[in-house]
This record gives structure tokens, sequence and C-alpha cells, in this order.
């Protein structure tokens, strides 16, 4: 059975050994080159003040450079949807929709051993491929995330950095995958599966961002008043709004993931901050005057930069033990199929 897995598999596996050894070539030579630039702009000791933007100047100016950057990142959001339609939804769906799993099922080899030979052999594969070209990606950019990417805001946190980089993309592989698979094999039908998987897949990586991943673990809180006496200084004002401003006390730690900054009165309750007239007719000095005696104070909610690695963690831990439970669905659920 493992040799009837394969060789119905080896088109694919061939195409992604061919794939991963162009990254690992793409991005280990390259790398080296890079990480050489970066050590040469002061990288890994950059301050917060300069942020070594030689280096994100220097690699703006090299075409190579800025397509691996942006190639790395769609790579490990579209792979794991690649698998999930081509590899994972054809799985079942192909032999139940063309008949052959009548043949199949005739010889020794039960229903639940083929499928588990099946998933095995094509969702091993299909880690191992996604970890080695994230392990490339994540070595190559990591100069590049802690000095906020091409973009000044992409550190490796940032909500787009964040699930191309390190174990994360493994785990939406292996999602992918059992979501495929068993979809196919509710559906029976290839391009339905297909169509079902990458809607749900979609679904999910705008999901996790934006509503769990800030709550896998308790983000930090602060409050700080702005008081009138010049003891606590702003740090900055933002126009928000055509009539509205958002007023810095204090900000989170370079490379942080900010999941909220709003202004708050005296009691701790939300509070909207127009304009005053120091800011609107006045100078800078007359602006700060007139912003510290409104008695406002500022909540900032974030995760730090150190937060990184046990929100990795986490998050691919659940893909992974969705992904398992998907595949405890199919095993069972191919024992009632006819």
């Amino acid at each position: 059975m493992t040799w009837l897995a394969w060789r119905q598999f080896r088109t694919q596996a061939c195409v992604a050994a061919g794939v991963v050894a162009v990254a690992a070539i793409a991005y280990g030579l390259t790398g080296i080159g890079l990480h050489r630039l970066a050590e040469d702009s002061g990288y890994p000791g950059c301050t917060p003040n300069d942020l070594c933007r030689g280096l994100v100047g220097a690699v703006k100016a090299s075409t190579v450079y800025t397509l691996l950057y942006y190639a790395g990142l769609l790579t490990l959001y579209v792979l794991p949807v690649v698998i999930g339609l081509f590899w994972g939804a054809p799985l079942v769906a192909r032999d139940l929709e063309s008949g052959n799993h009548r043949l199949l099922w005739t010889q020794s080899i039960g229903r639940t051993r083929w499928l588990a030979v099946k998933v095995v052999v094509v969702g091993a594969s299909a880690l191992v491929t996604t970890a080695l070209i994230s392990l490339a990606v994540t070595w190559w950019s990591a100069p590049l995330d802690a000095v906020g990417g091409l973009t000044h805001d992409g550190f490796r946190l940032s909500p787009l950095q964040f699930a191309a980089r390190g174990v994360v993309p493994i785990g939406y592989t292996f999602f992918a995958f059992a979501l495929g698979v068993t979809v196919g094999l509710l559906a029976r039908r290839t391009l339905l599966a297909m169509a079902i998987t990458f809607a749900i897949l979609v679904a999910v990586q705008v999901a996790f961002p934006l509503i769990l991943r800030g709550h896998l673990l308790p983000p930090v809180t602060t409050t700080q008043a702005i008081s009138s006496d010049g003891r606590t200084a702003l740090v900055s004002i933002e126009l928000v709004g055509p009539d509205e401003l958002l007023v810095f006390a204090h900000e989170p730690p370079i490379g942080a993931w900010t999941i909220s900054a709003y202004n708050i009165d005296s009691g701790g309750a939300l509070t909207v901050v127009r304009p005053p007239e120091g800011c609107v007719r006045g100078t800078p000095d007359a602006c700060t005057a007139s912003i510290a005696s409104l008695h406002i104070g500022q909540s900032l909610t974030y995760h730090p930069p150190e937060r990184f690695w046990p929100l990795q963690v986490y998050e691919a831990a659940l893909l992974l033990l969705a992904g398992v439970a998907l595949i405890g669905v199919s095993l069972w659920r191919v024992r009632a199929v006819h």
C-alpha cells in the first residue's frame, strides 16, 4: 500500500522537491550576502533610534533582495492553501469520484489502513516541504524583521509577517491538508472539495490574526495619565480623523504588536480628543500645553516582542490539533463510505 501511495504521489513529490531545492539555493546563497550586509549596518546591535536604516535602504536598492523578501511572504501564505487544494482535497475525493475505491477495498488492505497510509505519506511530505521553506525564509529575513522590514512596521510579530515565519506555516499546512482530506471524503467530488477547502482556509487565515491570535496569551495593558505639570511628556500626536486626535503618552517597545491604543478621561473611560485651540492656531508648545490641560490619559494594549515564539507555538499547536481532529473524523467516516 505504501508503494501504491508513493506511485500516485510521486509527481507532486518531485515538484515539491524542486521547489525546496530552488528556495534553498536562492535564499541560501543570497542570505549570506544579506547577513553580511546587515552586520556592516550594525545588526544585531541596532538601537531604537537608528534601527539599521542603512540596511533597509540597501535592501530596497537591490531588486533581488526585494523580490526574495516579498516572495518569501507570498510563498508561505500560498503554500498551505496549495497543499490543501491540490494534495489534500483530491487525496480521497479522486478515488471516490472515479470509483477506484471499490477495487482498492476488495484487496487485503482495509479502507482505514488505505486512508491512513495515504495520509502519512502525503502529509509527511507536506510538512517537510513547508518546514524547509519556512526555515530558509525565516533565517534569510531575520535581519530585516528585526528592523521593521521594508515597510517600517514589518517586525516579525506584526500580523503580516507572523504567519510567514517560524513554525506557524507548518501548522497551517497540516490543517489545510487535513481539511482538504476531510472535505474531499465528505463531498466525494474533487472540484467541489477544492472550492470548499479554499473558502474555509481563507476564512481561517483572516480570522486568526483578527480574532484569535491576540488572545492566545494575555496582552500587556498599560495606562498613563498626561499631566499638566510637565512630568509626563507627550510622545506624539496623531490625527486619526477629520476632527480627532490620538495622543500618545508612551509607546510600546520596538517590535511589539499593538492591539489597541486610545485616549481615556480622568475616570478611565474612552474619550474622543478634539484638537484644542492651541493646536489649531498656536505654536507646538501651545498645542502641547493645551492637550496637557485636558486631563486625559492613554490606554495601550500590546504583545511585547519576546512573545513571538510563545505565540508561534500556541498557534501552531492549535492548528495541528485541529488537523489531527479532522484526520480522526476522516478515519472514522471512511468506514461508512459505500
